[in-house]
């Protein structure tokens, strides 16, 4: 790792300083990106907001059609259970009717 140090200093010594400034510099915040990162950026967190948007549209919609048809599906089966107990109540009735009969 010295070695490397002592190169790259070697190496600094000689190219000039505006050189050496600019190969060091490093980007550390978004005050030193340029204007063109900037709106990269900016159509990326837009074209993220847009699509995040539509997805949840998407589901959105998609959570009120399966609540529709899942209302739907409960429905059935609910009148088909009340039909099963209404035969099964009428059957039960007229049988007690003819057992009271045999009394």
């Amino acid at each position: 790792m010295a070695k490397d140090f002592y190169q790259t200093t070697k190496r600094n010594e000689k190219t000039g300083s505006s050189e050496r400034t600019r190969r060091n510099k490093k980007i550390k915040n978004s005050e030193d990106m340029t204007a063109t990162a900037n709106f990269r950026q900016m159509a990326q967190h837009i074209g993220l907001a847009i699509c995040g948007l539509m997805m949840r549209t998407a589901f959105g919609v998609f959570g009120i059609l399966w609540g529709i048809i899942r209302e739907i599906v409960n429905g059935v089966f609910r009148v088909a259970i009340g039909v099963i107990v209404a035969i099964l109540s009428t059957i039960a009735f007229f049988g007690f009717i003819l057992w009271l009969f045999t009394l």
